[in-house]
C-alpha cells in the first residue's frame, strides 16, 4: 500500500516528484481528480483547478525531457507508470534524493549519487569517467595518466577532493591530450542550490595541466524544468546534469554496471520501506 505522504503540497515540483514515485511503486492509474485529492489530504486544503493543471503540465513536460522511454505516460486526465523500476534503480534512487533529501547516511549514498553521474557521464560522452569524490582510491597522478593530461601537485591534504566528485573526458582515441573534460561536483541533498559555485576549475588548473581549458559541471537527483531556472543554475555549476538527463544516459544503454544496480536496488528497497511506513 502506498502510504508516503506528499512533503511539500504547495510546490508543483515536489507533487510532480511525488506522482512518479506513486505510479512507480503502486503500478496504478493516477487521475487527475485522485491527484487533487492526495494534494488536498496533504495539504488541508482543496487546492484550485488551476495549480492542479501547472502540476499536470509539469508531469507533461517532464515526460518529454526523459525522452523516448520515459518512465511514466501521461494522458489527458491520468498518469501511469511505464517501467519496472526494479531494472531502473537508478532512476528510484534518484527520485528518492528528490523528495526527501539525503539526510540520511548522507556520505555513503552520496557516494552511490556520484557513481550513478560517472556511468551517466561515461555514456554521455562516450569516453572515460572515474569518481574522486573523498574518500577515494584513485591518485590524482593515475588519473592524469588515464587522460593523457599532465599532473602538477595534489591539493592540500586539508581540501581534500576540492569540491571534485566526478571526472569526465571523451579521448578522440589517439592517446593524446586536448579533448573535452568535464570537472564535476555532484548533490544529492535540497542544498544543492548553494553548492552550485564550489567547484573551481581555476584551483583545478593549478593540479592538472590540461591541453585544453576544461568544462565545469554539476550534477542533482531533481528536475529543473524551468529553462530560466537552468539557466541562473548554469551561470555557476556549468553543465547541468539533472534526473533527467541521469535517466537518459543510463536507460537508452544496454551495457550497464550490474554491481553497481545490485548495490542501488537494496539501497532503494530499503529506503522505500523506511519512507512509506
Amino acid at each position: 500500500m502506498f502510504k508516503f505522504s506528499i512533503p511539500d503540497p504547495g510546490s508543483k515540483e515536489s507533487i510532480a516528484d511525488w506522482a512518479e514515485l506513486f505510479v512507480a511503486l503502486s503500478q496504478e492509474e493516477l487521475s487527475k481528480s485522485e491527484l487533487g485529492s492526495y494534494i488536498e489530504e496533504s495539504a488541508g486544503d482543496e487546492p484550485n483547478e488551476a495549480f492542479v493543471d501547472s502540476v499536470w503540465q509539469e508531469l507533461e513536460y517532464r515526460e518529454s525531457l526523459y525522452g523516448t522511454q520515459p518512465p511514466f505516460k501521461v494522458a489527458e486526465r491520468e498518469v501511469k507508470g511505464a517501467i519496472n523500476w526494479n531494472d531502473y534503480p537508478e532512476y528510484m534512487t534518484c527520485l528518492i534524493f528528490s523528495l526527501v533529501g539525503n539526510s540520511e547516511d548522507s556520505a555513503k549514498s552520496g557516494k552511490l549519487f556520484e557513481r550513478i553521474t560517472s556511468e551517466a557521464m561515461k555514456n554521455y560522452l562516450q569516453g572515460g569517467a572515474v569518481v574522486f569524490g573523498h574518500p577515494r582510491n584513485i591518485r590524482l597522478r593515475d588519473m592524469c595518466g588515464a587522460m593523457r593530461e599532465k599532473f602538477n601537485c595534489d591539493p592540500p591534504r586539508y581540501r581534500k577532493d576540492r569540491k571534485l566528485d566526478v571526472l569526465a573526458w571523451k579521448p578522440f582515441g589517439d592517446s593524446r591530450a586536448s579533448q573535452i573534460v568535464i570537472l564535476m561536483q555532484c548533490a544529492a541533498g535540497h542544498n544543492w542550490r548553494s553548492k552550485l559555485p564550489e567547484l573551481s576549475i581555476d584551483a583545478w588548473r593549478r593540479y592538472i595541466h590540461f591541453a585544453s581549458p576544461p568544462i565545469k559541471g554539476f550534477s542533482i537527483p531533481h528536475i529543473i524544468s524551468d529553462a530560466s531556472s537552468l539557466e541562473e543554475a548554469s551561470f555557476d555549476g556549468g553543465i547541468i546534469i539533472d534526473r533527467a538527463r541521469l535517466y537518459r544516459n543510463i536507460a537508452y544503454f544496454q551495457e550497464v554496471n550490474q554491481s553497481l544496480k545490485r548495490e542501488l536496488l537494496t539501497w532503494c528497497k530499503r529506503r522505500l520501506k523506511e519512507i512509506n511506513r
